[in-house]
């Protein structure tokens, strides 16, 4: 019975300490992360046995709130019963504790600035091969602009220059066949004049 009694004392303390941080670490507010550190507190205040575990919830407490202050004012009152090895052993796990945290919660953060400078980077070059795209786009309507713009002025300027060269011809051409007295000559000058004719048409066209 001696013997089941301090197999007990011993697994009691480790699995409330256990479910201690398991509940910890599930529960996202703030409030109830706060009160289960006081309540683990608390119970190392009278119950000295826990005071092993101070380390843990340390670990969870700390850089999240307050709370785990308690956990030292725990150790200090239960600090004339404890042995002074056992009280400077906590004291240094307790230490140790912290600074993992600290170091764990300083890991945390850089991978979530590495993380979010990572989908940033993504995003602006997402936004950059938009971008390129659309200059290549608007490249392409400019220069298909340009062109469609020659071809207008090419157009004007035959129609304008080689356009009016060939109403004069024609003019001509029928002043020729109306002055005209051999009936060879005028047959020449109509065939001359349908020529112009269909050539002053395409022009148009």
């Amino acid at each position: 019975a001696d013997i089941s009694d301090g197999v007990k004392g011993k697994i009691v303390p480790i699995l409330v300490a256990v479910i201690f941080s398991a509940a910890y670490s599930y529960f996202d507010g703030k409030k109830i992360k706060a009160v289960l550190t006081a309540a683990f507190c608390a119970v190392c205040v009278f119950l000295p046995e826990f005071l092993y575990f101070i380390p843990l919830a340390i670990y969870d407490a700390v850089l999240e709130n307050r709370m785990w202050v308690f956990a030292i004012a725990a150790a200090a009152v239960n600090f004339q019963n404890t042995p002074l090895l056992t009280f400077i052993l906590i004291t240094a796990f307790s230490g140790i504790a912290a600074l993992l945290k600290y170091r764990s919660k300083s890991l945390q953060k850089m991978k979530k600035q590495f993380t979010e400078l990572h989908d940033s980077s993504r995003e602006m070059a997402l936004k950059l091969e938009q971008s390129n795209k659309e200059l290549l786009k608007n490249q392409d309507n400019e220069i298909t602009l340009a062109t469609l713009n020659e071809r207008n002025r090419i157009a004007r300027d035959i129609h304008d220059n080689v356009g009016h060269i060939l109403s004069s011809a024609i003019l001509q051409v029928g002043a020729m066949i109306a002055t005209a007295s051999d009936e060879a000559s005028k047959e020449n000058l109509k065939q001359l004049n349908k020529t112009l004719t269909g050539a002053m048409d395409s022009i148009r066209k």
